[in-house]
Parts: C-alpha cells; structure tokens; sequence
C-alpha cells in the first residue's frame, strides 16, 4: 500500500455469501474474502439490516483479521426501494433498544434534565465530515445527501485553512445541518426526551423525510418520558 493510502474500507453487509449476496449481489463475498489476503489495514464495514448477524460478522472480521465497522441502515435511496424487506425489522428493532436505553436511565438514576446537559454529540465537523464521490463535503455518510451538500474539495485551495477557520459554515449544507440538530430540529426541540432519544440526527432527519417519524416517536416516546422523569 503506498504512503498515500493508510487504509482501505471495503463494504460486505453481510457474514457470508447468502447474507452478503442478498444486498451486494451475487459473487461479491468470495471476491471480498479473497482480496483482503492481498494487503495490510482492512477495514470491513457491515450496515445492520434483516440479513445480518451482527455477532457473525464480528467474528468474519476477527477470523480475517481485519477491522470491523457496524453501520445503521439509513432509509435512503435504493434502500427505501427495498423497506419492507430491510428496514422495517430493524426499526422495531431500533424502537426496542430505545425503550432498554429508557429502562437502563431509570435504574441508574440518569435524570440531569432537559436544558443543562445532553447525552448527544454529532461529530459531524467536530472531528469528521464525509467527502461524497463528487467530491463534495457533506456531513456524513447519511446525509449525503442534496440539501446537506457543502463545498467541492476541487474548489477549495487550502483545505488546512479552510478546516481550521471553519469555513464550510458559510456553506447551505452546513446552515441545513445545523437545523436538523436536536436543539434546533422543529420536529425534536419541543420534546422532552429528545436528548435521550435523538443519539443520530441525521436518522431522526430521514424518519421525518420518508414518514417514520410518528410512529418512531408513539412507540417511544410516553414510555421514555415515564421511564425518565417518573
């Protein structure tokens, strides 16, 4: 690997050939499988859905030796195409956990209030952005989307100085960013347990979009508040 590249993340989102193949098609785990022995520093990432194990696909990364990096699905694009099949298992599912984090609060006695402390920070241009294939910067790969697009890298002389001055503020996908940030976000502000709740704006954002949003919250949201406040 040349001194330019330290790294190389390849996508499976599976722990076999069945479970790989039903999301990147057929062929594609074995090609996986076989390529990794032919370089150092693989990091092999897996998005949650209905055919993966994630317990298997930890233990695919430590029998390859490689690095692994557990995704949530995100219903966009050609993945909204195909909901029912990968999102709506894991939704309950994510409904679920939310009502467990409720619970574990409640026991330990986890009750700081809405206005003084959060339980939820954003990297997005704390300590990462996402550079999209065209080769715009948005703030992660969720939101790679349109409305969060930024500037282009082929556009920026000094990207030093543009990082540590901040300048991707003055772009329209950052002011759209910072608008979907729970504090702000006109669907999350008004809510008292968002703080607990919203541990990903960008999936709250893509809840409301694609009409998940008030179940989300009629699954979640009185239990929490009960679970939290009492």
């Amino acid at each position: 690997m040349g001194e330019d590249v330290t790294s190389i993340n390849i996508s499976v989102d599976g722990y076999d050939s069945y479970s790989c193949e039903k999301i990147r098609g057929e062929g594609v785990f074995g090609k996986v499988v076989n390529g990794i022995n032919n370089y150092n520093n693989i990091l092999l990432s897996a998005v949650i859905n209905s055919y993966n194990d994630t317990g298997k696909f930890y233990e695919l990364c430590d029998s390859l030796k490689v690095t692994p990096i557990l995704r949530r699905y995100a219903p966009e694009g050609r993945g909204l195409e195909n909901e029912k099949e990968l999102f709506i298992p894991e939704f309950n599912m994510e409904c679920g956990k939310k009502k467990k984090k409720a619970d574990y609060i409640s026991v330990n006695n986890i009750n700081y209030g809405y206005s003084k402390y959060a339980t939820t920070v954003c990297n997005a241009f704390r300590s990462s952005v996402y550079i999209g294939s065209d080769l715009y910067i948005y703030p992660c790969g969720a939101l790679n989307l349109p409305e969060f697009k930024c500037d282009n890298m082929r556009e920026i002389n000094d990207i030093e100085m543009y990082f540590n001055n901040k300048m991707y503020k003055n772009s329209p996908g950052y002011k759209k960013y910072i608008l979907i940030k729970p504090e702000n976000a006109r669907y999350c502000k008004d809510c008292s347990v968002c703080i607990f709740c919203n541990d990903c704006p960008s999936y709250l954002y893509l809840y409301k979009k694609n009409g998940y949003l008030d179940k989300y919250c009629s699954e979640c949201k009185e239990y929490m508040k009960r679970k939290i406040y009492g």
